[in-house]
């Protein structure tokens, strides 16, 4: 994605009247309604969408609405972060027994990282649907091979009625203990996840 401010034709330093004037003049000369009659209105159209989102994200870096940490005109930081909210909300539904809300969550997310994998599993895990849930945790191990969080999921599918934590000792040491706590263990697995082995 370019600089919002190439798309207007001004630079960094335009007062916000400048930005106004350039948009609005840009606006109306890739209006959809005055590009009715024009043999490239689809590229039209696409540019007054440029255009918009340009004005939207220099008024947003402006009034402090940004994304530390992220490149303002990639885009990505707005995905990123509404993801994460979304996968927050899958970890909830988890820690709550709605493992197909969860699913149905995790489904129309488009980033497919490990965390991604690891609480499908554990979605799919609280399902019943042990093959889908391996599957998913496999991927998240070979995504982040060295995350124990992940492989006490991968431990807890296998060996039902066994949950491995993570000791908060200095060497990281593993332990396992023998449990019949069902969804309890499966929420903690799942808090587990999410705050780095914090929850007991």
């Amino acid at each position: 994605m370019n600089n919002p401010y190439d798309i207007l034709g001004i630079n960094e330093n335009a007062s916000d009247d400048e930005v106004k004037k350039a948009y609005r003049k840009l606006s109306r000369i890739y209006h959809p309604d005055a590009n009715i009659d024009n043999p490239n209105k689809k590229e039209a159209e696409e540019k007054f969408k440029d255009i918009q989102k340009a004005y939207k994200d220099i008024m947003d870096i402006r009034q402090g609405r940004k994304y530390n940490g992220y490149d303002y005109f990639s885009g990505q930081e707005r995905e990123e972060d509404e993801e994460a909210q979304r996968r927050n909300a899958a970890r909830n539904y988890i820690m709550n027994g709605y493992y197909n809300e969860a699913l149905n969550v995790l489904s129309d997310l488009k980033i497919r990282n490990a965390m991604w994998y690891a609480l499908s599993s554990l979605a799919n895990k609280g399902l019943g649907n042990v093959v889908n849930a391996l599957e998913d945790i496999n991927k998240a191990i070979e995504m982040e091979p060295y995350n124990y969080e992940y492989r006490n999921i991968k431990s807890s599918i296998e060996a039902p009625g066994f949950e491995y934590n993570n000791m908060q000792g200095q060497m990281g040491n593993i332990y396992m203990h023998q449990c019949g706590c069902g969804d309890i263990c499966l929420a903690n697995l799942c808090c587990n996840l999410a705050c780095g082995g914090c929850c007991i």
